[in-house]
């Protein structure tokens, strides 16, 4: 069952909205009028769908996607009648995984959302796996780092300086990013104190 909250300012389409989610046994968590009514509510419901108008008082619908693609990162359809292609690709710049023209029938949003959540969850693990990779780069370039201080200082192979850190890492049971770190601050500090 998805967790569906309903942005949109014609009341008659977000009722006729809601009668069609939960017919698909979707539980609809809110219905907002505005874009900054549907950012708060998506912080504090935590919906897995936002089904979005374009057109909204205040903030807009694409503007309301991109601001809860940056705060709270959630699985958005836009919903509307403007089917444009400009209006499509300002709404999947903004983040949203899906797009429906109304009027929707009951038929099609099911199977749009879902589309919209698989999306989703591959934008999720690509952001995941992107997050990894550069975190695994930096402490890459940090370990090559701390291993040329520790093979000067103590005038030792790379393999040895490596070797050093793993053990370090172990027997602190820190992991080996955070002995590499203290290695390049304590050399920097020493660095900074016989320089001055």
């Amino acid at each position: 069952m998805f967790r569906v909250l309903i942005a949109e300012d014609e009341w008659l389409v977000a009722y006729t909205l809601r009668e069609q989610l939960e017919q698909q046994k979707c539980k609809v968590v809110g219905i907002a009028k505005t874009g900054e009514q549907t950012l708060e509510l998506c912080r504090s419901e935590r919906p897995d769908v936002v089904l979005v108008d374009i057109t909204m008082p205040s903030t807009d619908g694409i503007e309301a996607t991109r601001r809860i693609m940056q705060e709270c990162p959630t699985c958005v359809i836009v919903v509307t009648a403007h089917g444009q292609p400009h209006h499509v690709l300002r709404a999947e710049e903004a983040g949203a995984m899906a797009y429906l023209l109304k009027p929707v029938s009951g038929a099609q949003i099911l199977p749009a959302i879902k589309l919209a959540t698989r999306r989703f969850a591959e934008f999720k693990s690509l952001q995941e796996q992107g997050a990894d990779l550069q975190r695994a780069l930096e402490t890459r370039r940090l370990v090559e780092r701390a291993k040329g201080i520790l093979m000067k200082q103590a005038d030792i192979s790379e393999a040895d300086a490596f070797r050093r850190l793993q053990k370090m890492a172990k027997q602190r049971r820190l992991s080996l990013r955070e002995v590499t770190e203290e290695v390049i601050t304590s050399a920097t500090a020493a660095d900074e104190f016989f320089s001055a």
